[in-house]
């Protein structure tokens, strides 16, 4: 068995030819008469297939098996299947050019449906045409002879041309004369190849040696190997490619031109010019120089240390020396009519021929700049003319030329930014027509023109010296060129290594990688980041940078300078030195940011900013001058300069800027921040968290932001404004304004306690007016709730007010008015006049607070006295001063005035109480008796509803027990209940009535959930440092101690009222409580109904005197100072049952003396619906 392999087109699966075996005919051959195969976008000749001939009988030929024949197969892609048909055709065949000609050729179809065409036997004169062009298409005519063929012998191996040319091992010059379709593949192999593929999408392998390879025009594919070639990818997109990763060695260079290239260079310091287009460029191994040209480039420098420009190369110049020689620059104007016809007259006779002109838009002659050299043969320093008929030769981008003349013309030269200049030109004329513009003969005004900027045109204007000999040697003009005019953006990595990278015009996006990388950025709004290493990131001094560019130096020691526009900069780690010169620039600042130093700039919109709201922990900023100073974090330290607003952290940051007289803006963030600004006019925004801004002097702006902040303005007019949460405003000397805020919990306080000087605030609508003092300082106000006057004579008017406030006037006489709203006023020392207006106000008055008068106690009661709401009417708190409503109303009595001026009268004993000293009330219009002094200006003895009371039995809510159960006593064991009362009390929630609302004691030990509450007057046993125990009022445990606060949450409560045959301690909650006593204050407190049940319980206290009626207290009850005073020194501690003694032994106590049980029965009535 023989197998031959051929060439051969494949045409697909098409359906059975001949489906009768037997009969000598493909009765279905002529369905594919007409059809063509292979077009334009798919030719033949990418479709060249081996085919082999399975001849088993070894007869020279593959027959069908119609004869019979079995296992004369052909094999495709590695499968065989039996010769079914055989069929010859005439052809019409159309080449890659579009050229036709004529053959014949074979059909086979295998029994699979695979059909083939092939070329006729080796010799055969049909197959010359199928060799002479790489073909596009064949289109089968009409079927030669019969429609059957019995055997196809082997046919010729290489009949078609695949449209790749091939070089030897040798230095092949591969042109497009060689046969080249419409997508040539060039193979030259091995050998220094020069490679000109031509128009057309093309695939060039150039091999191994020095190569030179034009890709030309069309969608090339060029992979070059090693050596230092030369590589033109021409018009189109071209791929541009090593021989596999980076293993081409060679220092090559590669001009990618326009289209969207994708070029890789591989190891090898190259050259890569990107040109027009969206190029992509990879530098793998190696130093590379690479030039994005125009276009929105990606470039990676990878490994090495590259040199890398996003756009064209930036502005440089043609690199004259700039001293007179006899080589020179000179500047090609164009061709022109001959201007010396006459070589004999030293004339030129059509000079003004050459006026006009030269270059433009397009056409720049920064472009036409060519180097020229002058051999003076007879040694008379003049180039001679072709006038003296020995012309000598000039020698210009490397052709000798002869000089025909020389004219000197007034000229004009505009510049590529449309500026414009005079000056004075040089011109000559070759013999060829050329004309050429000569630089100077030395550095003149001319010259520095020229020079200038890169030139676009010059004009010739008009004629200034006809004929002239020409100096040989002159100055070499160092003429400038264009910087990039790529504006768009780019993509530039430069990878591992110490790279070079110019941005260019554009947005572009630049990452330096690794390796102490320089970037030079251009304009428009760039993206650096220079990636560890010790980077200097600049703009390029060439392009002036206007963009709004994000700069990050990242880790390593780096240089940044932002240029003009609004920078952000970023050093990232490592010690940087940050530079944001022009325009308002933002330095972000990093964890480990190591000590930098930033430098803001002062040119254009001067607002530079240091931003550390990303830091984790809080920092300390100290000014050392105007806009200057250091900003640490315990770890790190920056110095700052010409700086002009800090964004501080989420930490408790402090600023001092005592230093600075400029004015400083700080925006806190959020954390509990400490704020001091300079003496000039600052701007603090303090924002989240319970800040301190100190404005000190200068006219400042203060804002608070949310939480509770602290403000003190300082000397100046400022404007302070609180926000959100209950702010404080301690006033300093000038013309402040004043904005509390309403948002959060609010309670903003304007402070003038730390000033001498007298006040007058007036009132002008709810929460805002005006205010002014003695010296002339004075401010207006809005939202505020709260004040805290002067120590001298203030006068405080808020009857414009209707929201209510909160008034503490403080040292002085002073004079209070209060609105129609709510208020709460403290006089202070001195002999104060208060007078709270409508509404339901709180006079505040302790010892040593001097003389005061409430002009309209009650009388803007909104409520009536003794109605069980204690929200409704006038309040002062007295309890202090007196044990019972008794002693304050004879004290009352006596005067008129409340100085307990009765002691020791009836029985009066002040010893244990508060005392008025050299102080007074005057109550205007009070009466001595409950009209003015009732049950809702003091406190009740009480347990709120829910209290567990200790009973021989356990622990029993309050509310469960009734008249005759047994309580547990500390002294004296299980007493009998002889009364049960209540009261119900409407409260304002989140607010504080010291008559009213409940006072909470924790929890007695661990495990116990429950607090205990109690009404304010409800009296705990205290343990003292001797071993002995007193009791205390609650709420001066609430206002003195820690040992208890008030539950301001309620709206509502219902306080119980527990009376035993005597007064006892009991155990409620764990904690050691006294029991009701019903002394007058409790009494006069009592609504009609309650007072009733208790008097029937206990008659005497009818007409007896408590301590008569019923017995004395089973403690002694420290007064307010006392509480403090012992506290304050460790000497007081809550009485616990539970932990502190141990209940004594039950004894019943009998009842007979004091109530009959059946008047026991008869006096408790119904309890507390």
């Amino acid at each position: 068995m023989a197998v031959s392999t051929i060439e051969a087109f494949y045409l697909g699966t098409f359906s059975d030819l001949d489906p009768n075996e037997g009969n000598w005919q493909s009765e279905n051959s002529g369905s594919l008469i007409g059809q063509t195969f292979g077009d334009v976008y798919a030719p033949l000749y990418d479709s060249i297939d081996s085919l082999g001939l399975d001849d088993a009988n070894n007869n020279g030929g593959v027959s069908e098996n119609d004869n019979g024949q079995v296992g004369e197969n052909l094999i495709y892609n590695g499968i065989s299947a039996t010769l079914d048909s055989v069929i010859d055709f005439t052809v019409t065949v159309t080449y890659s050019d579009g050229t036709t000609a004529s053959t014949q050729m074979e059909i086979l179809q295998d029994v699979s449906g695979r059909l083939f065409l092939l070329p006729y036997i080796t010799g055969s004169g049909f197959n010359a045409v199928l060799d002479d062009k790489p073909i596009q298409s064949i289109t089968l005519n009409s079927i030669v002879g019969d429609n059957f063929s019995s055997t196809v012998a082997n046919s010729e191996q290489d009949a078609f041309i695949d449209g790749t040319v091939d070089g030897t091992g040798g230095a092949d010059n591969i042109g497009t004369s060689y046969t080249d379709a419409d997508g040539t593949q060039m193979n030259a192999y091995g050998g220094d190849d020069t490679v000109d593929a031509g128009a057309g999408n093309d695939s060039i392998f150039s091999g191994a040696g020095d190569d030179l390879v034009y890709g030309g025009d069309g969608n090339d594919y060029i992979e070059y190997g090693a050596g230092q070639d030369t590589v033109f990818g021409g018009a189109g997109d071209d791929i541009i490619d090593d021989v596999s990763g980076f293993s081409e060695i060679g220092n090559d260079f590669i001009d990618a031109g326009s289209g969207n290239d994708t070029v890789w260079t591989g190891f090898g310091s190259d050259t890569v010019f990107g040109g027009d287009g969206a190029d992509i460029v990879f530098g793998e191994g190696d130093n590379d120089l690479i030039y994005g040209g125009t276009g929105s480039d990606s470039l990676y420098g990878e490994d090495g240390n590259d040199t890398i420009y996003g756009g064209e190369d930036p502005a440089t110049s043609v690199n004259g020396s700039n001293t007179v020689t006899s080589t020179y620059n000179v500047i090609h104007l164009g061709s022109g009519a001959e201007v010396d016809d006459n070589e004999s007259n030293f004339a030129n006779e059509y000079a003004s021929a050459l006026l006009g002109s030269y270059g433009g838009a397009g056409n720049e002659l920064y472009n036409a700049f060519q180097q020229a050299s002058v051999t003076d043969s007879n040694a008379n320093t003049s180039i001679d003319m072709d006038h003296t008929g020995t012309p000598e030769i000039i020698t210009i981008g490397g052709v000798a030329k002869m000089v025909d003349t020389g004219i000197v013309y007034n000229a004009t030269v505009t510049f590529t930014d449309a500026t414009t200049g005079t000056f004075t030109a040089v011109v000559i004329q070759t013999t060829d027509g050329e004309v050429y513009m000569m630089p100077e003969m030395s550095n003149n005004a001319d010259n520095a023109l020229l020079t200038s900027k890169p030139i676009q045109s010059i004009s010739l204007d008009s004629v200034n010296v006809g004929y002239t000999n020409i100096t040989s040697s002159r100055l070499d003009a160092d003429y400038a060129l264009p910087g990039d005019s790529d504006t768009f953006g780019d993509l530039i990595d430069g990878g591992a290594g110490n790279d070079v990278i110019f941005g260019g015009l554009g947005n572009d996006t630049i990452a330096g990688g690794d390796g102490d990388d320089t970037i030079l950025y251009g304009a428009g709004a760039d993206t650096v980041v220079g990636g560890d290493g010790n980077d200097f990131i600049d703009d390029t001094a060439a392009i002036e940078e206007t963009g709004d560019n994000s700069l990050s130096g990242g880790a390593g020691d780096d240089t940044i300078f932002a240029g003009a526009g609004s920078d952000t900069l970023s050093g990232g780690s490592g010690n940087d030195a940050l530079y944001g010169e022009n325009d308002a620039d933002t330095f972000q600042i990093e964890d480990g940011f190591g000590s930098d130093a930033i430098f803001g700039g002062e040119g254009g919109i001067d607002d530079d900013a240091i931003d550390l709201a990303t830091l984790t922990g809080a920092v300390t900023v100290s000014y050392s001058g105007n806009e200057a100073g250091t900003i640490t974090n315990g770890i790190d330290t920056l110095a700052f300069t010409e700086i002009e607003r800090l964004i501080l952290t989420g930490g408790a940051d402090s600023v001092n800027a005592g230093a600075d007289t400029v004015g400083i803006n700080v925006i806190a963030g959020a954390g509990d921040d400490t704020i001091r600004g300079g003496s000039g006019a600052d701007t603090i925004q303090g924002e989240e968290g319970n800040d301190a801004l100190y404005g000190q002097n200068g006219d400042d702006s203060l804002i608070g932001g949310a939480g509770d902040d602290y403000f003190d303005g300082g000397i100046g007019n400022n404007t302070l404004s609180g926000g959100d949460g209950s702010d404080f405003f301690d006033i300093g000397t000038g013309n402040d304004t004043i904005i509390g805020g309403e948002g959060g919990t609010d309670r903003d306080v304007v402070s003038i306690a730390r000033l001498n000087d007298a006040i007058t605030v007036t009132y002008s609508g709810d929460g805002q007016g005006t205010y002014f003092d003695d010296d002339g300082d004075s401010g207006q106000f809005s939202e505020i709730e709260a004040w805290e006057l002067s120590s001298g004579a203030d006068n405080f008017d808020a009857s414009a007010d209707s929201a209510g406030v909160e008034v503490d006037a403080g040292a002085g006489n002073d004079s209070v008015v209060g609105g129609s709203g709510n208020d709460t006023i403290v006089g202070g020392a001195g002999n104060d006049t208060l007078t709270g207006g409508a509404g339901n106000e709180i006079f505040s008055y302790a010892a040593g607070d001097g003389a005061d008068t409430i002009t309209d106690f009650n009388f803007g009661n909104t409520g009536t006295l003794d109605d069980a709401d204690t929200t409704n009417n006038d309040f002062i708190d007295l309890s202090a001063f007196y044990d019972n409503i008794w002693e304050l109303h004879a004290d009352q009595a006596d005067d008129g005035i409340l100085n307990q001026s009765n002691d020791g009268v009836g029985g009066v004993d002040y010893s244990d109480n508060d005392s008025f000293g050299t102080g007074s009330l005057t109550f205007s219009g009070a009466s001595a008796n409950n009209s003015s002094f009732t049950s809702e200006n003091t406190g009740v003895v009480c347990f709120a509803e829910g209290t567990a009371i200790r009973t021989p039995m356990g622990d029993v809510a309050v509310e469960d027990l009734q008249p005759g159960d047994l309580i547990s006593t500390l002294d004296a064991g299980p007493q009998p209940l002889v009364w049960v009362g209540c009261t119900d009390l409407t409260l304002r929630a989140g607010t504080i009535d010291p008559c009213a609302t409940p006072v909470r004691i924790k929890p007695s030990r661990p495990g116990i959930n429950r607090a205990l509450l109690v009404s304010p007057q409800h009296c705990l046993l205290m343990d003292l440092p001797d071993g002995s125990t007193v009791f205390c009022r609650a709420r001066h445990l609430a206002e003195e101690t820690r040992l208890a606060s008030f539950a301001k949450g309620r709206e509502t409560i219902r306080y119980y009222h527990l009376l035993l045959p005597e007064h006892h301690v009991l155990i409620s909650e764990g904690w050691c409580s006294e029991s009701f006593y019903p002394g007058s204050q409790a009494m006069a407190l009592m609504n009609p109904v309650e007072r009733a049940r208790l008097v029937a319980a206990v008659p005497h206290l009818q007409d007896k005197k408590p301590s008569a009626a019923y017995g004395p207290r089973a403690r002694r009850v420290l007064a307010r100072k006392d509480v403090q005073g012992r506290f304050s020194n460790g000497a007081l501690a809550l009485s616990n049952a539970d932990q502190s003694r141990r209940i004594p032994p039950y004894k019943i106590t009998s009842m007979a003396s004091v109530v009959s049980n059946q008047r026991l029965a008869e006096a408790s009535g119904p309890i507390c619906p």
